[in-house]
């Protein structure tokens, strides 16, 4: 089984954590890999979004992200 993961992460209050995540790092040996890899993992933060909060007035926050 491979165990090679990048991992995203995120906070409790995030509604979009695929564009929202604030630090990523990886996990496991890259030599050692398989083809799929890195498989991804959310690891969720107590705290709050910075990014949701800002965005609530905004009716699309997907569209005011980097993600577009």
């Amino acid at each position: 089984m491979c165990k090679y993961t990048k991992n995203y992460y995120i906070y409790t209050s995030c509604v979009d954590p695929g564009a929202h995540y604030f630090a990523l790092s990886y996990d496991g040996n890259a030599d050692e890999r398989c083809p799929r890899a890195p498989h991804e993992r959310y690891i969720v933060v107590e705290g709050v979004c910075l990014l949701c909060n800002s965005c609530q007035s905004l009716r699309s926050c997907r569209a005011w992200t980097w993600g577009g």
